[in-house]
This record gives structure tokens, C-alpha cells and sequence, in this order.
């Protein structure tokens, strides 16, 4: 017997026990022949590490796989290494820990409440759930998700109950990205990532160039987006022994995950290494930090942890010498009200950056050379089939402490959401009369869906599309969650995660049939993009591709249809005419 199918065999074994002991009744039997056929079908081997994973009804999953080395110690604040080893016995049942992150981040953004940490360094884990119906030799299309969390915050085992309102009797015990259901019934091989968040994850300064003389130009920094990175190489390396297809990569995010998604489709590096091949947007837009900003926001945090020291070196054996929960949970690090964050991905090549003044050495090994919506107008970004969209009402549930009144409404607008451009208010008035909505919250959240959101995403689809010569798909979600749990009155955002998710069903919470149509659409139109590139293998409405002269877009609630020409004219002032 080879070394390897020794560890099978044990493997086997012990996953049968380990199946035997979590009967879906709760009872236990003497293992036999099919306890070993299930625990085979559950063990995967790559070299001599041994996957044991978990089936979960019609698919199978292997949690915790670690795609890099851990963060710690010199390694803070470096580029993520391929993980030279893995653990001694069996991996794949456990979720690896979350980044760092200040849980205080997700709940207001209030300067009075003392921030909660969480998470640990070692946190470069990625989750894979694949269909049990696969044939020998089957390879099925990889979607590859990013999550949102305003690169601060969340993970891949975020929590259900930040999406609803968990109560004492029913405290939502589940995690919103899980891929199970997807897999199954999808046909589709599903990855889950942690990447480095926060200050841990996109602080660059001076301080740090001189750990890398000559060959980075200052570029260290936005090692979040080069987790993502390394993990999409992993799933270019080992996704065929889930069933993956390494050449059918749909790279998707939502919120934070979309800016991401979008920092990818125009990064250097993932155009050098073709490391996916669709990619999805939800909820998010392409425009990222400047070095100048990230840079002063790395000095403050500097200056308030008492690491402002005379020499490089001192700064950062002082910085790497503070804890994970010092830096996450600084004043530096937490951010100034809703849509503004202090550590972001960044335009780390941009010519004209005097970092960059005597030239970029490798413009390959770039994150980013311009801001990606620059990119995109410019056409030079990845040129492959692209779907983006955002929910109807993003911030309905954003707004609770707003006084429910026209003044409310007005003041809300002139003292704080446009202080800086006050000539904008009367224009808004004219194009939200409070008089059109049922409340204030209603009236705040359509100006900043459409400002943010719904009429960024047309900007997005018409430069996508004038620039490439890919298919591109928009929606616009318009699906309300019957549940009395849900948080908004309209669909906000991330509520179309829940759909897309498959959490309708699962018996935690009441759904309508409006919720299980809308969720079948979902995954009929995503995963077969996700397959072909096109959402229309599906038998459901028509989808039209996109045509920036007549904004084609579809409404995906629980009877998907046509229009076009979503908000002509509030987006047209938004976005200035374009």
C-alpha cells in the first residue's frame, strides 16, 4: 500500500466514524460499506495533505484551508506567501478565524461606542463547497466570492443575524455566505476567503520603504486586495480536485467585495496571471484611495499609537510591536460616517505620484496604475463578460436617527449629507420632494441609492460596455423580504445576498412564495452566467445585454423583466449628463 492510499484509507475510516456519530436523526449505527463510500467521496488529497470535508446534504464542503502564510510577526505588513506547509492530520472541517476588525465598524459608526474587537492574524482561510452530483471527471464553473465589510470588517463566516434581526428565540445561528446551497443546486463550485482588513490590510507609508529598497518604489501596501490575489492563484492550482474548473473562474463581491471586484478587473496582475474570467458587482463602485490619502491616514495612526520615532526601522519594530486589536480599533482606523473609510485599496503605480516619479520597475506586479473607473473609461481594463447591479432601496434601514420630517429631511441634507456642496440641496429638493415618500427614511435613502449606487452602476455598465467587447448584464434588485425580521422596508443592501444565498427555506425565518421565486431567478440567471458568461440559459425572461444608448437593465424580483433607461433623470444629474 502507497503512503497515500494509507492516508486515504485511514482517512476514510475516520471521516466514516465521524459520519456515523452526525446522523441527520441524531442516532448513531455500526459503520458499514456506505459510511466508507460517503467518507471517500468527502476526502480529497493534495500531495500529502489530507482534506476531510463535510457533506452537507447534495454538496460537500472543506472549510479553513489555509491559501497563505499567516500574516504574524515580520510577516505583518508584507505580500501574502504561498503557504509552504499544512497541518499534521486531516483539514477541512473547521472555518479558519476571521481578520482582525472592530465590530463597533458595523453598527453606526458612532464615535461614542467603544469599539469591539475580534478576529486574529492568522486568518488566510478559504472555504470550498462543490455538488455532490458531479460526474468523474466533471469539471463545474468556480464562483469565487469577496465579501463586503468596507475592507474593516466581516469575513466569510458572517453572520445571518447582521442581515436580520436576530431575537432571543430565534437567534438566525447561521452564515450568510454559506455555499452550500449554491453548490448544490447550482452546479457550480463555490469559494469563500478572509483577507487582511483595516489598517492590517491597506496601510502604506514611508516607514516601509526602506524594507524593500529598489525593487517597489513604496508600492507595499493594499495587502488585502494581494490576498485576494493569492487566493485566486490557489484556486488556479488546486480547484480541480473539488471539481473546479481552474479556465471558468466568475470572480463576485458585494459592497466593499465590489470595489474589490472591480480593483481586480483593472489590476495589473490578475491581467498578467489570468487568474478568473467573469466577474460580478454587486452594490459597489471603482474608485479607490490615492497613496496620498492611505499615507495620511497610516501617519495618524502612527502618531496616535506613539510611533512617530526618528528612523524607519524604530517606526516599524514600534508599529509591528502593537497588538492586532491596538491597531484595528484606533481612532485612526475607524471611520467618519457611512461611505467613508480611512484604509482602502489604493492607486499604487499612478505615474504621477512622486513615489513613482523615477518609474515603475515592474508595472506587472502593480495593484493598481490609475483609479479603475479611469481604467475602465480608458478601456484598458480585463476584457470579459461583466454583470453589475445594486439593490432599490441601499439605504433605507441607514437613517433611523433622523427626525421623521420634512425639516428632518432638509436639515439631514444641508448640515450633514451635502455641507460641503450646499448649491446641490435645492436641485434634490426639486428632483426627492419630501412629498413623494412615506417617511424621511424613504426620501434620504432614494438620494443616496441613486447618487451612490443605481446611477454609478449605469456609469459602470456604459464605460464596461463602450470599452470592451464582452457581454455586459445590469439589474436592479427590487425583491422586499416578507420576513417580520428583516431590517428595512425595501430591499436594502445586502438583503439580495439572502436570495442569492439560498437562505429561503432553510427554516429561519418565514418566506413567501414572492421570496422563493425571486430566489430561483437569482440563481438560474448567476449561475449560468457563471457558466457561460450569459444569464440567459435559463428559460426565464430574457435578459438584454447591455447597450449604453438605451440602458438595458433587468428587475429581478419574483417575475424578472425588461425596461430600460432606469432613473434618466436624477442619474443624469448625478452623474452630469454622461
Amino acid at each position: 500500500m502507497t503512503f497515500r492510499s494509507f492516508v486515504l484509507f485511514t482517512a476514510v475510516t475516520a471521516a466514516s466514524l465521524l459520519i456515523t456519530a452526525c446522523q441527520e436523526d441524531g442516532t448513531s449505527s455500526t459503520p458499514f460499506a456506505d459510511d466508507n463510500m460517503l467518507a471517500e467521496e468527502a476526502s480529497v488529497m493534495i500531495g500529502n495533505q489530507l482534506l476531510v470535508g463535510t457533506i452537507e446534504q447534495n454538496s460537500i464542503s472543506f472549510k479553513g484551508l489555509p491559501y497563505a502564510e499567516p500574516p504574524v510577526g515580520p510577516s505583518r505588513w508584507k505580500p501574502p506567501l504561498p503557504r509552504a506547509d499544512w497541518y499534521t492530520g486531516p483539514v477541512g472541517k473547521n472555518f479558519g478565524n476571521p481578520c482582525p476588525q472592530s465590530v463597533e465598524t458595523r453598527a453606526g459608526y458612532n464615535p461614542d461606542i467603544h469599539p469591539v474587537f475580534s478576529g486574529e492574524e492568522d486568518c488566510l482561510y478559504l472555504n470550498i463547497w462543490k455538488p455532490r452530483a458531479l460526474a468523474q471527471g466533471e469539471r463545474a464553473p468556480v464562483m469565487f466570492f469577496i465579501h463586503g465589510g468596507a475592507n474593516l470588517n466581516g469575513g466569510a463566516t458572517e453572520e445571518l443575524s447582521f442581515f436580520l434581526k436576530a431575537t432571543a428565540d430565534n437567534p438566525l445561528d447561521s452564515h450568510l455566505y454559506n455555499g452550500s446551497r449554491i453548490a448544490a443546486n447550482g452546479r457550480v463550485v463555490v469559494v469563500t476567503i478572509n483577507y487582511r482588513l483595516g489598517p492590517l490590510g491597506f496601510m502604506s507609508h514611508p516607514a516601509m520603504d526602506f524594507e524593500n529598497p529598489g525593487t517597489q518604489n513604496g508600492r507595499y501596501g493594499n495587502y488585502g486586495i494581494l490576498d485576494q490575489l493569492e487566493a485566486l492563484r490557489w484556486v488556479k492550482q488546486n480547484i480541480h480536485y473539488f471539481g473546479g474548473d481552474a479556465e471558468n473562474v466568475t470572480i463576485f463581491g458585494q459592497s466593499a467585495g465590489a470595489y474589490d471586484v472591480c480593483t481586480l478587473m483593472n489590476s495589473p496582475i490578475a491581467m498578467k496571471e489570468g487568474l478568473f474570467h467573469k466577474a460580478i458587482m454587486h452594490s459597489g463602485v471603482c474608485h479607490i484611495h490615492t497613496r496620498a490619502e492611505v499615507r495620511a491616514d497610516s501617519q495618524d495612526l502612527i502618531e496616535e499609537l506613539g510611533c512617530n520615532l526618528a528612523s524607519d526601522m524604530a517606526i516599524m519594530d514600534c508599529m509591528r510591536a502593537q497588538s492586532a486589536k491596538e491597531l484595528v480599533t484606533s481612532n485612526a482606523a475607524r471611520p467618519n460616517n457611512i461611505g467613508s473609510f480611512n484604509f482602502y485599496p489604493y492607486v499604487d503605480c499612478d505615474p504621477n505620484d512622486e513615489v513613482n516619479l523615477n518609474g515603475i520597475d515592474d508595472p506587472d506586479a502593480c495593484v493598481a496604475v490609475m483609479q479603475p473607473d479611469t481604467s475602465l473609461a480608458l478601456g484598458l481594463n480585463m476584457d470579459i463578460p461583466f454583470m453589475i447591479g445594486s439593490t432599490n432601496d441601499e439605504y433605507i434601514n441607514r437613517f433611523d436617527s433622523v427626525p421623521n420630517t420634512q425639516l428632518g429631511y432638509i436639515n439631514h441634507l444641508v448640515n450633514y449629507m451635502f455641507a460641503e456642496r450646499l448649491e446641490l440641496v435645492h436641485q434634490i429638493l426639486s428632483l426627492y420632494p419630501y412629498s413623494d415618500y412615506p417617511d424621511v427614511y424613504s426620501a434620504l435613502s432614494a438620494v443616496m441609492t441613486d447618487k451612490n449606487l443605481t446611477c454609478t452602476s449605469r456609469k459602470l455598465a456604459s464605460l464596461f460596455n463602450k470599452g470592451s467587447s464582452s457581454k455586459v448584464f445590469r439589474y436592479n434588485f427590487q425583491q422586499t423580504l416578507f420576513t417580520e425580521l428583516r431590517l428595512g422596508e425595501g430591499p436594502y443592501h445586502s438583503s439580495d445576498l439572502i436570495y442569492l444565498f439560498q437562505h429561503h427555506g432553510t427554516g429561519l425565518f418565514d418566506s413567501s412564495p414572492e421570496d422563493f421565486a425571486t430566489q430561483e431567478a437569482m440563481l438560474s440567471y448567476w449561475t449560468s452566467f457563471a457558466r457561460s458568461g450569459d444569464p440567459n440559459d435559463t428559460g426565464l425572461t430574457l435578459w438584454p445585454e447591455y447597450d449604453f444608448t438605451v440602458d438595458p437593465y433587468i428587475i429581478m424580483d419574483s417575475s424578472p423583466r425588461a425596461d430600460a433607461n432606469l432613473k434618466p433623470l436624477e442619474c443624469n444629474f448625478w452623474l452630469g449628463g454622461t
